[in-house]
């Protein structure tokens, strides 16, 4: 393939062998869909998308911290036009009061509204983890105790009772045994008269 043969749209690499140094560089096609191929130049309109109305307006909060913000601007501006009867430091303090409370008040509803999210989906991902951990226990209970795949819950619980009565019955005998003085009584007086 040869450079004549490519349109200008596709990026073409060159080929790097190292296991042959008199073979001459090669160079190859990138595949369509690829990260050179799809690159969106600087200068496209969808670069700035995020700063659509249809995004910034979709979080409720946004309307309240404009509404903040132009009332504290009011106040701003009307405080300085009354203190020094000038319309264009009233507007800079329209402007800038607006802004200087209408991002800080954004800004927490937003965080608060993250944290949230974030919180809520965290709740969420340990519901799921644990749904998973107790689903693993059940089979692996079903598994230990050869019951059948479409038992009720309530019934493994009373097979499980029932199979800690019987291992319980079994060994119980061992630790009476173990508290018992005499026997081990007759253990150590024969262990001495060794």
């Amino acid at each position: 393939m040869s450079l004549q043969d490519t349109n200008k749209d596709t990026p073409i690499l060159p080929d790097e062998r190292e296991d042959d140094p008199n073979s001459t560089v090669t160079f190859r096609q990138l595949p369509k869909g690829d990260i050179l191929t799809e690159y969106v130049n600087e200068t496209s309109p969808e670069k700035y998308d995020f700063l659509k109305a249809k995004y910034i307006f979709r979080f409720p909060f946004t309307i309240t911290s404009i509404k903040w913000g132009l009332v504290m601007g009011s106040l701003f501006g009307l405080h300085t036009y009354f203190k020094k009867k000038s319309i264009t430091n009233s507007l800079y303090w329209f402007v800038m009061g607006g802004v200087m409370t209408g991002f800080p008040v954004w800004g927490f509803f937003m965080l608060k509204y993250s944290f949230y999210t974030l919180s809520i989906r965290k709740f969420e991902r340990d519901q799921v983890e644990q749904a998973e951990e107790s689903n693993l226990m059940r089979e692996y209970y079903i598994k230990k105790l050869n019951a059948k795949n479409d038992i009720t819950d309530e019934d493994l619980v009373t097979k499980l009772q029932s199979k800690q009565q019987e291992m319980f019955k079994k060994y119980s005998v061992l630790d009476q045994l173990e508290e018992d003085p005499e026997i081990f009584a007759e253990l150590k007086d024969k262990k001495e008269a060794k």
